[in-house]
């Protein structure tokens, strides 16, 4: 009998040795670290974003002398918008007066998991900027369809858009792949369908009039009529000098208005490779051949008329 209690005696010493040394004196366990995790705000932050710490499992503990104990962790934390799988390095150590507190932390291996795909106000901003270059007054953004695959970190994106300035309005499809990589979402191949134009150039008939500064002459373009079912307008051209003409090719006299050419039909056409502005060609129009190289291309840009002479552009006034 007494070498029994010898025996149990012995082994509650060998037990309370462990306890009172090293990490058996921690003591610590995955849910005491959480509480203790979620009071620090570099833990719980990332990206400027606020988490919620769900887990943490303790994977290995290495005592560190008396004072002291390292622990290696898996933490997963969690908002609406990320999970965070990450490795941890936690260390607790001990104060005679205080006993043990939570001292450091580092995460290493972090695994940022999307729980949804791009939000739709990214979508908008990318089609608007990367595909479409449109301003947002004009510019309608519908239909947003998200095919996300949370394992694959993975979303494609189908949305129509509308672009609907004075003159105009271009529709299509837009469908975007893309890919979560280095915590954000990366665009990796795009496409652009069911392109449609409708034309709304009912206003563009009366007369439009610019002024070249410094060549002492207008240019009217009087549009007569528009026929939207074959992309044409009737228009005449006139060329209405109102000063000298310098360099003694007419002398120095006034050169006399020009008569209206007679009616002629343009072809207008959106110019598809332009990305900086969708321009539409409304005609050309020729006039003074032994006097003047240039030609003037009337077109409309938006909300605007504009008339494109050589490398100078001009905005033109509707006069009637």
């Amino acid at each position: 009998m007494m070498k029994k209690k010898t025996l149990i005696i012995s082994i509650l010493l060998v037990v309370l040795l462990f306890v009172v040394s090293g990490c058996g004196k921690s003591g610590q366990s995955g849910n005491k670290m959480l509480e203790d995790l979620r009071l620090q705000s570099d833990v719980t932050e990332w990206n400027g974003l606020t988490f919620d710490l769900t887990e943490c499992e303790i994977l290995t503990q290495t005592p560190q002398g008396e004072t002291q104990c390292v622990y290696e962790c898996k933490i997963l934390k969690e908002n609406e918008e990320y999970e965070i799988v990450a490795n941890a390095t936690i260390t607790y150590s001990y104060g005679e007066d205080i006993g043990w507190r939570f001292t450091d932390y580092d995460e290493n291996e972090i695994d940022v998991i999307p729980l949804s795909g791009m939000n739709d106000d990214a979508v908008k901003n990318r089609i608007r900027i990367d595909y479409t270059n449109y301003d947002d007054d004009n510019l309608t953004i519908s239909n947003i369809k998200h095919d996300f695959n949370k394992d694959a970190k993975t979303d494609t994106i189908v949305a129509d858009y509308s672009y609907s300035p004075k003159w105009y309005t271009k529709s299509g499809t837009v469908t975007m792949n893309l890919e979560f990589t280095n915590n954000s979402w990366q665009v990796v191949s795009h496409s652009e369908d069911n392109h449609q134009m409708n034309w709304n150039l009912a206003d563009l008939v009366g007369t439009w009039q610019i002024t070249c500064p410094g060549d002492n002459y207008t240019v009217e373009f009087k549009v007569t009529s528009v026929d939207q079912s074959n992309n044409t307008v009737t228009m005449q051209c006139r060329h209405a000098p109102t000063g000298f003409i310098a360099g003694g090719r007419e002398g120095s006299e006034l050169i006399k208005s020009k008569e209206y050419t007679e009616p002629k039909q343009y072809t207008f056409k959106f110019r598809e490779d332009d990305k900086n502005g969708p321009y539409v060609y409304v005609g050309t129009y020729e006039f003074y051949e032994n006097l003047f190289d240039h030609s003037y291309f009337l077109y409309v840009y938006d909300n605007e008329v504009s008339v494109l002479h050589g490398a100078n552009e001009y905005v033109t006034t509707k006069i009637n």
